[in-house]
């Protein structure tokens, strides 16, 4: 069974590669990967990202952008190797609990091509943080179990090792904690629930101090660094939640669904069953739970487990983004990926004998035969529901390989930039249907756009300077025209007359305070240096001789403007000077 074991999880990897590699990066990842490229000593590696606390995935950044910038080929390898090794972990995990037996490949198949994980591969900054949980989660489980079994410290150490690692990539990985001890009660101890508790503190007083330790270090740690996104509930979208993430999202990926997305932000898409396909797959559940109490006993302890699972992601997403985005993260897979590797588990548990254990589920000495599956049926259905996860996956994956606005906009600014040659451009932030940024300050494109390409650079000022415009091309600018302009000047035919004496131009109006762009339409005797004092600042500005333009970087809040020419016998009429937002010339 281990060479089919092995041979899934291959077919797995070849669609997954199928699937990633004609994609390409998106939002968050872009942000990563700057913030990589800007990383200064190992402080970098536990900085927060938002509200994730991701060393292993800051590490694997700052790899990427080393290896040429926005390496879309490097990131999707190491991801594929992720994949490759939760396929792995997985099989071992079951083989581990119930071993190499027929019966683990229907709860490895389950977990390998389930649509669930989908959008946590397809997004690269999810798959940082859901890859090292999955396989975190199957390393723990396996290593635990043998530890429960007698297995010795080394087991509990690697036990430990697996938690720390899937902690590296998500914080959720603090779920695996309880996870464990719910294993150990449930099935490594006996009697009623006290009892049970009595057994494991006593047994295992070393793993729960251990778990104590790192499980509230690791939590004090990340409430002093991380902009936590819990608040209070958001009741009024507990319900809808509810049911958009328990009563349709997560029932029909257990089947094989969803069949159909819906895409709000492309390429990203949210399950968007059919209805009657939503009632049929909670019949299908509920028939296949039927089936398995008709054969084994002891099955309703796994079913726990699951519902666990799924309710401490329900309340995760009800605390967090259901207070922005109501009932919309529910059908979003990304926050149910940990709950497909629960589901491998789960199916193990219910439907074979947990080795060196007296509590698992076992075959009824009577089983009801009627409506009892045999294991060709079991088979079959098995792969059924594969193939038909697959199609669902697939679905998916066309989104991304069809549309991706990060993708248009950067590989868009590289064809034109490398085409124009060094640049200067204006360090406007990138729009934010290619980045997006709360904040509004990390996705200026000083710190994106030399991920693709070398051919950009950003000055303070300059006679020759572009904007990108909204879909990446290479254009003039303009300051937009709601912005202050200095008044007229006095000299007829010149406007304001500037030479080495220094010239005081009033604005028609006050400045907002702010970072702004300011344009200078002029007529030059020569190319030469302009000094420029706005507000408290003072910098310099090249002009080029003849009739033309120059635009600087100013902090707004001054009124009037003071130039002086550096260069002996320059002399500039200044005809017209705007601040204000700086935007392409072809916009309206």
């Amino acid at each position: 069974m281990l060479g089919a074991g092995v041979l899934l999880v291959l077919i797995q990897l070849a669609l997954r590669a199928w699937m990633v590699y004609p994609s390409w990066f998106f939002h968050d990842d872009m942000l990563l990967l700057a913030d990589g490229a800007e990383a200064e000593g190992l402080s970098y590696l536990v900085d927060p990202h938002d509200s994730q606390l991701m060393p292993w995935g800051r590490a694997l950044a700052w790899v990427v952008q080393s290896g040429g910038g926005a390496d879309w080929p490097l990131a999707a390898t190491l991801t594929l190797l992720g994949q490759a090794a939760a396929g792995l972990a997985c099989l071992w995990m079951l083989g581990t609990l119930f071993g190499l037996r027929p019966g683990v490949l229907p709860p490895l198949a389950a977990y390998l091509f389930t649509a669930m994980t989908i959008p946590s591969t397809m997004w690269w900054a999810v798959a940082l943080n859901a890859l090292p949980l999955q396989i975190g989660l199957f390393c723990a489980v396996a290593a635990w179990v043998r530890h429960l079994r007698g297995g010795g410290i080394g087991w509990l150490l690697l036990t430990v090792a697996a938690v720390a690692f899937a902690l590296s990539g998500y914080v959720k990985a603090l779920l695996l904690i309880p996870l464990l001890g719910y294993l150990a009660l449930a099935y490594y101890a006996e009697g009623h629930l006290g009892r049970r508790l009595l057994v494991v503190l006593r047994r295992q007083w070393v793993a729960v101090t251990g778990a104590v330790l790192l499980g509230g270090g690791y939590l004090l740690y990340y409430l002093s660094v991380a902009p936590s996104l819990v608040g209070e509930p958001a009741t009024r979208q507990a319900l809808p939640l509810a049911r958009a993430m328990l009563g349709e999202a997560l029932p029909t990926a257990l089947v094989g669904g969803p069949w159909r997305w819906s895409s709000f932000a492309v390429p990203t898409a949210v399950a968007d069953p059919p209805t009657v396909l939503v009632l049929l797959s909670w019949l299908a559940l509920a028939l296949f739970a039927l089936a398995v109490a008709r054969r084994r006993v002891r099955t309703g302890r796994a079913w726990a487990l699951l519902i666990g699972a799924a309710g401490a992601s329900y309340l995760l997403v009800l605390t967090t983004r259901a207070q922005l985005l109501g009932e919309l993260p529910g059908l979003e897979y990304r926050y149910l990926a940990d709950v497909a590797a629960v589901w491998a588990l789960v199916l193990g548990l219910v439907t074979l004998e947990l080795a060196g254990s007296s509590q698992g589920s076992l075959a009824r000495p009577s089983p009801v035969r009627r409506w009892s599956p045999g294991p060709r049926t079991v088979g079959a259905v098995a792969a059924g529901v594969s193939i038909s996860a697959v199609a669902s996956s697939v679905a998916y994956a066309h989104l991304w390989h069809r549309d991706n606005p990060t993708e248009d906009y950067f590989l868009t600014a590289q064809r034109e930039l490398t085409s124009a040659g060094d640049t200067d451009l204006a360090d406007v932030p990138v729009p934010q249907a290619a980045v997006l940024d709360w904040g509004g300050t990390r996705n200026a494109q000083s710190r994106l756009i030399p991920l693709v390409t070398d051919h950009a650079r950003f000055p303070r000022t300059s006679t020759r300077m572009h904007i990108l415009d909204e879909d990446g091309r290479v254009s003039d600018p303009r300051i937009a025209e709601e912005g202050p302009s200095s008044q007229p000047g006095p000299i007829p035919g010149c406007g304001w007359r500037v030479g080495a004496e220094q010239v005081v131009v009033p604005m028609d109006a006050g400045m907002i305070p702010g970072r702004w762009w300011a344009e200078l339409r002029y007529l030059a005797s020569a190319s030469g240096t302009l000094q420029v004092t706005a507000g408290e600042e003072t910098f310099e500005m090249p002009v080029r001789r003849g009739l033309a333009a120059s635009f600087a970087q100013v902090d707004g809040g001054f009124s009037e403007v003071v130039l002086r020419a550096l260069d002996p016998g320059l002399t500039i009429c200044l005809d017209r000077m705007d601040v204000g937002p700086i935007e392409p010339e072809e916009s309206e």
